[in-house]
């Protein structure tokens, strides 16, 4: 038996390979890490818990990886924020590979964000 912490990592890498493509390009911005595709409390949530941390971006990767994540299928999509049913079949979940903002090679962070059941607050799992 898998503990759940490697279920969830395995959710997390899977996501990010098959992230809701629809629901990035329904609300593209300028770039594909801006906030504008994630809900107001999602943001709150990760500025107030993580406030020197912020999601990889496609200029964090090193240029031979960064290449390749741009002529790939998710090319548009943000490598460090993935959208997905991953708690529940009835609303999203995000998933965050947060980095260091002075520092985005200085470490990582797993965190999966989640709307309460029968509540309308979010709350953070950090991996």
């Amino acid at each position: 038996m898998r503990p759940k912490w490697l279920t969830i990592l395995f959710v997390i890498v899977v996501s990010f390979l098959y992230s809701e493509p629809e629901l990035m390009a329904a609300e593209q911005s300028s770039s594909p890490c801006d906030e504008a595709v994630l809900p107001a409390p999602v943001t709150e949530l990760l500025k107030e818990k993580f406030p020197q941390w912020r999601p990889k971006q496609a200029s964090d990767i090193d240029a031979d990886n960064r290449q390749l994540w741009l002529e790939g299928p998710n090319a548009e999509a943000c490598p460090g924020v993935a959208i997905g049913h991953f708690e529940n079949a009835t609303s999203f979940s995000y998933a965050f590979l947060l980095v260091p903002q002075s520092n985005p090679n200085g470490g990582h962070k797993l965190v999966i964000v989640s709307k309460e059941l029968n509540r309308d607050a979010y709350v953070s799992t950090l991996l």
